[in-house]
Parts: structure tokens; sequence; C-alpha cells
């Protein structure tokens, strides 16, 4: 026993039993939707000094991101309920846009933008720093490389 006290007491936010890292992903869950130390303690029956030391920890990292995929695995359960009841009221929209995203061969063009803009500047290049001047001498040279006659002809 006085071993496993050792341990405990060289590290002191060890969670040593599997609920104990359950809490830690709970009091995590609440931080991470804004709750004080002192309100997410409450919440999981924990001391204060216990989400701080908990915050410090090695395992504070991976208890926020199991809280963050637990927490995604939540919300994508309610939404595929939402898009059932609406599927079921014959609801064309929420079926369509379902569909859309989950079989790609029903999955919309991707649409792209193409422009053709000339920006032009009057730049006094001698009241230039020598790093300004070298940073707009760069953007020239990229400018010219992509449109190798900016004058459209």
């Amino acid at each position: 026993m006085a071993k496993k006290e050792d341990e405990t007491r060289q590290r002191p936010d060890a969670i040593t039993a599997p609920h104990r890292y359950e809490v830690a992903v709970l009091a995590a869950y609440f931080r991470a939707m804004g709750a004080s130390q002192a309100k997410a303690a409450k919440a999981v029956g924990v001391d204060r000094s216990t989400i701080e030391r908990w915050e410090r920890s090695e395992f504070w990292s991976d208890a926020c991101d199991d809280a963050h995929h637990r927490w995604i695995r939540a919300m994508d359960q309610k939404a595929r309920a939402a898009i059932a009841v609406n599927m079921e009221a014959n609801d064309a929209t929420t079926a369509r846009w379902y569909a859309e995203r989950r079989i790609p061969e029903l999955a919309p063009p991707k649409q792209t933008n193409k422009t053709d803009v000339s920006i032009s500047y009057d730049v006094d290049v001698t009241k230039l720093t020598d790093e300004q001047f070298e940073r707009y001498s760069q953007i020239v040279e990229e400018a010219s490389q992509s449109d190798p006659d900016p004058s459209g002809a």
C-alpha cells in the first residue's frame, strides 16, 4: 500500500481509476463549453484545485481531445435523427441535401470562379525601405510569372 501512495505522490496528476479519467473528460467538456474551473469542478463533483491540477497535467490534452470527439459524435447523432424526422415527413430539401453529401455520385459539381482582374498601384520605389523594395520586387515577379502578358493581348 505504501508503494502505491509513493507512486501517486510522484505523479500528483495521476488518475488511477478508469472512472476518474471519465470525470476528467467530462470536466474537459464543461471547460470547452466555457465553464469556469469552479463550475466545471462542481458539475463533476471534484474540487476546483483538482481541475487546476488536471489542466497542468500531461493527460489533460488527451481528455480534451476525447471530450471534443464525444461532442462531435453526439452532434452527429442528433443531426442524423433530425434528418430522419424530416425525411420521414417527405421533406425533399432535406432528402436531397443528405443524399448530395452522403452519396458521392449525387454530389453537386464543384464550383470554381475564375476572375481576370488587373490591379495597378502607383508606387514610388525611391521611398521604400530595402525590405519593402525586396518584397515589392517579389510580388511583381510572381505576378509576371502567373500572367506573362499583363496587357491581355
